[in-house]
């Protein structure tokens, strides 16, 4: 039985001309080409906002539609953590994505507030766990101090692989820090109580 004479018989007589899907595949696909009316029917929506310390931004519908469902998934992952230097630094993104992204603050209000009161919260947690951190490094400063001449060199090396951890917590602190400082600068803070 012939290929068609078999398609027709399961499905139909409308199905036997059609070609194999495996030919399909096969043959290069066509590019579509749109005619100057399909091209300019509907022009894509625009938004200007008046960024402080930027000027005038211009952003696009689409723009703001991949802005908002890439910061949710950065507030999402900084809501999973749940120590406060993990959730830290996955706030970093999400500032520097703002920071770099500034329109869809000000196209979505309560975006904004939430960002103002993340910093507000963020900004009392780093000045607590700098001030920890601080008597860390003074105790090290004063047992290197402590050392002999000839000691010196192996105490140090000792307290520096030991204050490894403290150090990388100390740069996400101050990242996260200036993360905020630049942020602080586009965002009207003194319109909203944190």
């Amino acid at each position: 039985m012939r290929r068609s004479a078999r398609i027709a018989a399961l499905y139909g007589t409308e199905w036997s001309n059609r070609p194999s899907l495996r030919v399909q595949r096969i043959q290069p696909m066509k590019k579509r080409v749109y005619t100057w009316s399909e091209q300019h029917a509907l022009p894509e929506s625009t938004h200007q906002f008046n960024i402080p310390t930027r000027g005038i931004c211009t952003i696009t519908d689409d723009q703001l539609r991949y802005d908002r469902t890439k910061i949710q998934r950065f507030m999402n992952q900084a809501e999973l953590e749940h120590k406060p230097l993990d959730r830290a630094r996955a706030m970093i993104p999400l500032f520097e994505y703002i920071y770099s992204n500034p329109c869809i603050l000000f196209w979505m209000p309560s975006l904004m507030e939430t960002t103002v009161r993340a910093i507000s919260r963020l900004t009392s947690e780093i000045s607590k766990y700098e001030s920890q951190l601080q008597v860390y490094f003074d105790t090290a400063y004063q047992m290197s101090n402590a050392l002999s001449s000839s000691q010196r060199e192996i105490g140090d090396e000792i307290l520096k692989i030991g204050m490894k951890q403290k150090v990388e917590e100390q740069e996400v602190w101050h990242h996260i820090k200036q993360t905020m400082r630049e942020l602080r600068a586009i965002l009207p803070i003194a319109n909203y109580t944190c």
